[in-house]
């Protein structure tokens, strides 16, 4: 069996689909570039009014791009059943006991803002906190969510948690168990 056969579930006339599926975006973001390039060459006597249109044209190609790319992802990830990597995340965020650990993870849980936190207790701190040297003990959640919802977890983690800046930072997941990326996706669904 070849390479692309050993690891696709696909039946082999449904792989050129996948293809088209995944070169889609780029020639999609190719002719917003390459069109408004032709028209320029086409009329030599532009005005400001046209360059400022196509400089509007190529930006917001630009801008699309990431869109694009990103559905042509989830639309593969749909079709093959496989996992786009980073499209979960893990996100860290100190606290400074357990209470305040637990409270703020159960909330974030009932919110639907991650499926699963991991509470890691006692975690040795040292930093820089107004031109000083700190030391502290406090305690480390694992959020696991969606890349999606790091942004609105991280607000609501700034909204609730007792630090004047909380340690907030995410790693996307590249790899994982199929079942469990399953399982994460179910915990998060809105009821």
């Amino acid at each position: 069996m070849d390479r692309l056969g050993s690891r696709c579930p696909l039946p082999g006339y449904l792989r050129p689909s996948v293809l088209i599926c995944l070169l889609m975006p780029i020639a999609c973001w190719m002719i917003c570039i390459i069109v408004p390039m032709q028209l320029a060459l086409v009329s030599p006597m532009r005005g400001k009014e046209e360059e400022e249109e196509e400089e509007e044209i190529l930006a917001a190609s630009f801008l699309t791009y990431p869109m694009l790319r990103t559905l042509s992802l989830q639309l593969r990830s749909a079709v093959t059943g496989s996992y786009v990597s980073g499209t979960y995340s893990i996100v860290f965020v100190n606290c400074p006991n357990e209470q305040i650990a637990r409270d703020i993870a159960r909330a974030i849980l009932d919110k639907k803002l991650a499926a699963s936190v991991n509470i890691l207790p006692k975690a040795s701190s040292l930093y820089f906190w107004n031109g000083e040297i700190e030391e502290a003990t406090e305690i480390l959640l694992l959020i696991k969510t969606k890349t999606s919802k790091v942004h609105v977890l991280s607000s609501y983690i700034r909204l609730v948690h007792p630090f004047e800046i909380p340690e907030v930072f995410s790693v996307p997941m590249d790899q994982g168990d199929v079942h469990y990326l399953k399982w994460l996706e179910e915990g998060m669904k809105e009821d």
